[in-house]
């Protein structure tokens, strides 16, 4: 148990699903999309309404190595329950990025 506990054993850590709204204890799969439209990237989640003790921070990277949020527009798409977010990349310079959403208790 715990948040970092990965009960269901599909990758997602309980924090995670927390932040998602998703069942801890079943395997699930996370809502994330990414699309590409011309040279933007889409990086969307939902989120329950009700997570005001969670931070998510959308972030990319062109190597695994590092991660940033410089260049990322993220943006609430919908409002109610769940919520619909994006992170938008108006352009990628280096190749295709590598997107994920980090979730932290402030």
């Amino acid at each position: 148990s715990g948040p970092d506990a990965i009960p269901a054993g599909d990758g997602l850590t309980n924090l995670v699903k927390y932040a998602l709204g998703l069942p801890p204890k079943f395997p699930s799969t996370t809502g994330i999309t990414l699309a590409k439209s011309g040279a933007e990237w889409w990086f969307t989640y939902q989120r329950p309404a009700n997570r005001a003790d969670l931070t998510y921070s959308p972030e990319l990277s062109n190597t695994l190595a590092t991660w940033t949020t410089v260049g990322l527009v993220h943006e609430r798409l919908a409002t109610g329950d769940p919520e619909t977010w994006r992170a938008r990349l108006p352009a990628a310079p280096g190749g295709p990025p590598f997107f994920r959403l980090n979730v932290t208790r402030p």
